[in-house]
């Protein structure tokens, strides 16, 4: 026999994925011996556990929902303007592609905050001018593409691209200067998936036919072959921009090309090889598969190509308080 005892009231309660009803604070289940899924969710806050259910006896299960902050009752935060509050979660991992396989569980035990955009030209340049930092891409001993975003007024609002990693780095460690507290960073592989699926298993946020992506993506069948503002097509349900297309964006974790270890995880650690960092959900000139949610990609860090023959590369942060 299962007790429940929820915070808050008025919560749906799931085992193994099957409803079996409302708790209004207390919920008494019978069922029978073993190791079950139990999730509570009430809008779209929600959590997971996994719990061993012995022979006999009475087992109490004392579950509480995360509380969100929001502004006007939307998931944006209003304590970090530009930022929305992702709740923790369990997820299924993956594509059924040579690098994305197999599809596994992922939970993410800790709620974060992500940027609702990718890193702009705009606040990119303001680190540039702080800072004085250079890069092969600003010296005149490198090539710079035409379509490189870097010294071009026009395109304020635009997404920075022509970025290493490395690049990035260093402006995450001048935004964690001037917060006096270590709080930015990339995110990990896990992290942005989770947000770009936002609980569903179909290619695109927007659904499995590619048809449906000319909406939510700047990609090559409708970027004139550049970047666009941020912001310009429909977010996902998180209320989360451009997580496809626009531009590729690196994350913190190291790229395995054998794909993913088998079975569930959670806050998985990185694979042993560490020589290429992973970019994630395609650029402007990417087309239908490489900018599905479950579609993986890679490059070197220091990656100078990113600056000669790669001006599709940018980034977004991840605020973790």
């Amino acid at each position: 026999m299962l007790v429940f005892k929820t915070n808050p009231k008025d919560v749906d309660i799931y085992i193994d994925g099957v409803h079996k009803g409302k708790a209004n604070n207390l919920l008494v289940l019978d069922i029978s011996p073993g190791t079950y899924t139990i999730k509570i969710s009430k809008g779209d806050k929600s959590k997971e556990e996994e719990l061993i259910v012995p022979s006999g006896g009475i087992v109490k299960v004392s579950l509480k929902l995360e509380e969100i902050p929001s502004l006007g009752g939307a998931k944006k935060s209003d304590t970090y303007p530009g930022y929305v509050y992702i709740s923790s979660g369990t997820f299924q991992m993956g594509g059924y592609w040579s690098n994305s396989h197999p599809v596994h569980s992922v939970t993410i035990s800790q709620p974060f905050f992500i940027s609702d955009h990718e890193v702009t030209v705009g606040e990119y340049r303001k680190f540039i001018e702080e800072t004085g930092y250079e890069t092969p891409t600003r010296s005149s001993s490198y090539s710079k593409p035409s379509s490189c975003n870097w010294n071009k007024k026009s395109v304020e609002d635009h997404p920075i691209n022509c970025v290493s990693w490395e690049d990035t780095q260093e402006y995450i460690s001048w935004l964690n200067y001037k917060e006096g507290a270590n709080v930015f960073r990339l995110p990990t592989e896990e992290e942005w998936e989770y947000v770009a699926k936002r609980g569903k298993d179909t290619k695109y946020f927007c659904g499995s036919s590619k048809w449906c992506v000319g909406d939510s993506a700047w990609y090559y069948k409708n970027s004139d072959g550049m970047t666009h503002p941020v912001k310009t097509k429909k977010p996902n349900d998180w209320g989360v921009y451009d997580m496809h297309g626009n531009v590729w964006e690196w994350l913190q974790s190291w790229y395995s090309h054998k794909g993913y270890p088998s079975g569930s995880a959670s806050d998985p650690i990185d694979p042993n090889s560490k020589e290429y960092r992973v970019i994630r959900g395609g650029g402007w000139n990417s087309r239908y598969d490489k900018i599905r949610s479950g579609d993986r990609s890679a490059f070197f860090p220091g990656c100078l190509n990113c600056y000669t023959d790669f001006p599709y590369v940018g980034f977004r942060l991840v605020r973790i308080r």
